[in-house]
């Protein structure tokens, strides 16, 4: 019965949308396939946006699908999105700001918030990316962290602290793992609150009382792999690689041992950058042999290859370069890189 009014409703509304914009004349332009012209969208729910084509039939598409739209009463709207589709993010952001604050029709409020969460995201406002994200209910989470102690991360923090005790309180608890251990703390002191000394002189962490996890059952502190390819970005623009390699090593403490691969091929990454390449050979050699997925482990012989040409043993480079190539089921990347290498090395 519920279901049955449920369908019900949702038929009302969308007929109520329709006989309100029935002179509407919108497009949507669906990824890789023409636009279509001259339809006019009722709704957005459950991921999907809901429109009625030309000939009078409803149809429903992933937002996923969706590169923009244009709505012909709601001119700023389709300036955000071409905004958005052209890579034009500050821009995109203003105008679905704009949006927001003047949207009347009920779907528009929703498909706005969470095409402006992928905008933030893009253009490192993190803060408010949360924010929509917790709004959201988890749908459009930031996939990167503002950069170590900018105040979009400490605006960030106490926005998930605040969220801790409300309906969003998991989500909120989740993604504040990721973000105390790339601030490089302890997640156990937000969450739990300080250490005690136990007999056997293990830190023993007690619930923080008044929150949601004095009431809530302990979840796992676990990172995820927004704090993987925000530590990976750093890496690559040329942050501070001991910084990177003090976090990976704290955030190795918080990761299951099955899961553990990606964050111990960057842990590699960062000692090689750190210049402690006798460490990150031998333990990227581990790897390689630890009977892992065969793309891990192509990609820490790569690695370890790295090292050794960094030390200059080039002969081991070498061998390691051309045992990547010689590999099934070393990644097309991997086999780039290791080319690469290969021609480095082998220069007179």
């Amino acid at each position: 019965m519920g279901c049955t009014r449920s369908r019900i409703s949702a038929g009302i509304l969308i007929a109520a949308a329709l006989a309100a914009r029935a002179a509407a004349a919108d497009t949507v332009k669906l990824s890789g396939r023409p636009p279509f012209v001259g339809v006019r969208i009722v709704a957005f729910r459950e991921h999907r946006l809901i429109f009625r084509g030309v000939s009078g039939e409803l149809l429903r598409k992933p937002h996923a699908e969706i590169e923009w739209i244009e709505a012909d009463d709601l001119p700023r709207l389709g300036e955000a999105e071409h905004a958005a589709a052209e890579g034009r993010d500050p821009d995109a952001a203003a105008a679905y700001e704009s949006v927001l604050r003047d949207a009347a029709a009920e779907w528009v409020g929703p498909w706005a918030k969470r095409r402006l969460a992928a905008v933030c995201d893009r253009c490192g406002r993190f803060d408010r990316a949360v924010e929509l994200c917790l709004e959201l209910g988890g749908d459009c989470r930031p996939r990167r962290l503002a950069p170590a102690g900018s105040s979009e991360n400490a605006a960030a923090r106490t926005r998930l602290k605040n969220a801790l005790t409300g309906r969003n309180g998991p989500l909120a608890r989740e993604m504040l793992v990721d973000l105390e251990l790339y601030e490089d703390r302890d997640p156990r002191i937000l969450l739990h609150g300080p250490a005690t000394q136990a007999a056997d002189s293990r830190p023993v962490y007690g619930l923080l009382s008044g929150s949601a996890a004095a009431t809530a059952p302990v979840i796992q502190l676990a990172p995820t792999a927004i704090l993987l390819e925000s530590l990976r970005a750093e890496l690559e623009r040329g942050g501070d690689a001991t910084r990177v390699l003090r976090v990976l090593e704290r955030t190795l403490e918080f990761t299951n041992a099955d899961a553990a691969g990606p964050w111990k091929l960057l842990l590699g990454r960062a000692r090689i950058e750190a210049g402690r390449h006798a460490e990150a050979f031998e333990q990227l050699l581990a790897l390689a042999n630890a009977g892992g997925p065969a793309d891990e482990a192509s990609w820490a012989l790569c690695y370890a290859a790295l090292a050794a040409e960094r030390m200059g043993r080039t002969d081991v480079a070498v061998g390691l370069y051309s045992e990547v190539l010689e590999r099934d089921g070393s990644p097309v990347e991997a086999r780039a890189a290791a080319e690469a290498g290969n021609r480095r090395v082998r220069k007179p």
